[in-house]
């Protein structure tokens, strides 16, 4: 399908909808442009024909291409292959107009964290995504025709309003010496995901698990060229905390007296969440630290049914404006689980994570349906 689109482009859009019809099965029998993306292979393949149909009509005219509008049908799974494929193909790409070459038009997984990201800004996306999404059976055939029309629409006229929504960046170092950068949009957080999505102090890890980790908060923004320089600058056993006025005094231990931007604090957390909504260039740490008293009560043998749950639980912290979050174990043998916009990697020795993507790629460009919202600026 991907290949004759492109082979008519420009005369014909290249715009498609990349899903999976694993998640959605009606959606290979209904009238639009699907590529089937059974896996992240097939989404990086599709999204570098796109690039490289784009950059031979570049080649041959003086120009600019027509907008593509790429469609998604997924959950955080498939957006983060998306989102990783679209940095890694523009990475080469130093003209700044290849950030307005593509739009991605996005009907997410309900309750999924790009869901969250986007709802509220276009009621008639929030209606198109529970229609796909959860009431398709229960659909007349005359809606269902009217949705199919609104998605070709989407892609074929245009959307509206542009939501460009910043890309962060998380630098993973996992226990085989293997470092991994990952883009992110909403979420980073020590744990699998969560099933309870609703919670943003949600700890998915088995009950009663607590984690040892030191941390390193930093409130000046990324000093980064261009290029990316890799992570020499991590030093796992550097920790320090953003905001220290913020925090209550106890938590937190300054690294200098000239610098108020920076602190330090070696905890025992029972979750701790990163977060950005789509107006924010800066991040957020959510966390909940384990109280001394249930900790003490452990070493005892004693149950946690035997003790009050609001006796025991500290209340959640919330530190804005972190441009730069350096996390690890309390030892170099403590292995973390990490997600990230819900893709989980396994036996993380460390993990920085900053406010922005570090080269040119700073923004994801969202289209919405109406004009609902202005964009957000690059």
């Amino acid at each position: 399908m991907l290949s004759s689109l492109l082979s008519a482009y420009p005369a014909k859009s290249a715009s498609c909808w990349l899903c999976s019809f694993s998640d959605l099965p009606h959606l290979s029998s209904i009238a639009v442009p699907t590529v089937n993306c059974s896996s992240a292979s097939v989404v990086k393949q599709a999204m570098s024909q796109i690039v490289n149909t784009i950059q031979n009509f570049c080649n041959s005219n003086s120009s600019n291409p027509p907008i593509t509008w790429i469609g998604v049908i997924g959950g955080d799974r498939l957006v983060g292959q998306i989102l990783r494929a679209y940095v890694e193909c523009l990475h080469h790409k130093s003209s700044s107009h290849w950030l307005h070459y593509l739009r991605f038009a996005i009907i997410p997984a309900p309750h999924s964290l790009v869901a969250k990201l986007l709802e509220g800004h276009d009621a008639v996306l929030d209606q198109l995504c529970r229609d796909m999404w959860e009431r398709w059976t229960e659909l007349s055939p005359v809606e269902k025709l009217a949705n199919t029309e609104k998605m070709n629409a989407w892609l074929t006229a245009g959307g509206g309003a542009c939501l460009n929504l910043p890309i962060g960046e998380a630098l993973l170092q996992l226990a085989d010496a293997c470092r991994v950068f990952v883009p992110f949009l909403a979420e980073v957080r020590v744990g699998q995901s969560s099933e309870d999505e609703d919670s943003p102090y949600t700890f998915s890890s088995p009950r009663g698990k607590i984690i040892l980790i030191n941390l390193a908060l930093s409130g000046s923004p990324p000093n980064s060229p261009q290029v990316r320089t890799d992570a020499h600058e991590i030093d796992p056993s550097n920790v320090s905390l953003v905001n220290v006025n913020s925090m209550p005094s106890q938590n937190v231990t300054p690294n200098s007296k000239k610098d108020l931007s920076k602190g330090s604090m070696k905890a025992t957390f029972r979750t701790l969440v990163i977060t950005r909504s789509c107006n924010q260039h800066l991040l957020s740490l959510n966390f909940v630290k384990e109280k001394r008293k249930e900790k003490m009560l452990q070493k005892l043998g004693m149950k946690k049914g035997q003790v009050s749950r609001s006796e025991n639980e500290n209340p959640p912290v919330q530190v804005t404006a972190v441009s730069r979050l350096l996390c690890s174990g309390a030892s170099k043998h403590t292995d973390l689980t990490v997600s990230v916009d819900g893709s989980t990697y396994q036996r993380v020795r460390y993990f920085q994570c900053s406010s922005q993507w570090q080269t040119h790629i700073k923004s994801f460009p969202v289209s919405l349906i109406s004009q609902g919202v202005g964009p957000i600026g690059l």
